[in-house]
Order: C-alpha cells, then sequence, then structure tokens
C-alpha cells in the first residue's frame, strides 16, 4: 500500500493499533478507544497486567476529561450533578482482545496541549471562578 499523503500541514496524524499492541505500550501513552467512525475520550494508559504466562489481563486508564460523581446514596442528582476533572485511574475491565486504539504520537500531544493553551488565554478575560 502506498503511503497516504499528509491529511494537513497543521495536522499530527494518530494511529491505530490492535488490543496486542496496545497493552504492551509504556504507562504514560496518550489514546483514545476506537471503533469504526467513532473516536472516544482521550486518556492515559497506565499500568497492563498480565497473567503467569505473560497474556495480557487488563490494564489501568484514566481520562483526561470531566467525570460525574455518584452521590452518597448510588446515584446522580441530575438537577445538581457533581461533575469534576480529576487524576483517578481505574481498571479498563471490558476485556474486548478485539478491540483497537488510537494512539496519540507526540506531535499530536504537543498540539492539543497549544489548543488548550490558546483556548485558556482566549477565555481568561471572561472567567470566573466556578462557573
Amino acid at each position: 500500500m502506498a503511503d497516504k499523503p499528509p491529511i494537513r500541514a497543521d495536522a499530527a496524524e494518530c494511529h491505530i493499533v490492535s488490543y496486542a499492541d496496545f497493552v504492551r505500550m509504556p504507562e504514560g501513552t496518550i489514546f483514545s478507544t476506537w471503533e469504526p467512525n467513532i473516536v472516544g475520550e482521550p486518556m492515559v494508559k497506565g499500568e497492563t497486567w498480565f497473567d503467569e504466562d505473560g497474556s495480557p489481563l487488563d490494564f489501568i486508564e484514566s481520562t483526561l476529561g470531566a467525570r460525574l460523581y455518584l452521590e452518597d446514596k448510588g446515584g446522580v442528582d441530575h438537577r445538581n450533578p457533581r461533575i469534576a476533572v480529576d487524576r483517578i485511574a481505574g481498571r479498563n475491565g471490558l476485556f474486548e482482545r478485539e478491540a483497537e486504539f488510537i494512539v496519540y504520537p507526540p506531535a499530536a500531544i504537543r498540539l492539543m496541549i497549544a489548543r488548550l493553551k490558546e483556548a485558556l488565554a482566549a477565555s481568561a478575560s471572561g472567567e470566573t471562578e466556578g462557573a
């Protein structure tokens, strides 16, 4: 298959990898889940757990986006939900060996950081705490 031309000059192309390749990637890999034409939210890969014969069992993941917090009673207060960005990580736990993942190379991560900084600077003048 011939190499594809660049998407555009200011884009950083990402790669789709198999579950088998993904679980062997290092902690800190930035990724999204991938189903044909559906890109999941950006996440950080943590440790991969292997069984005695070296087969992957599960991996740790942490979202870079917001998380919905459940109330003490185990439900969600839909009138006043608690939502926050945090560093909590947990098991993937889906055991989908046919899953594919989008892996963000350093150039894509740098582009995301630059875009976040630009958006933060543009919105800073109207920023209010808690809004």
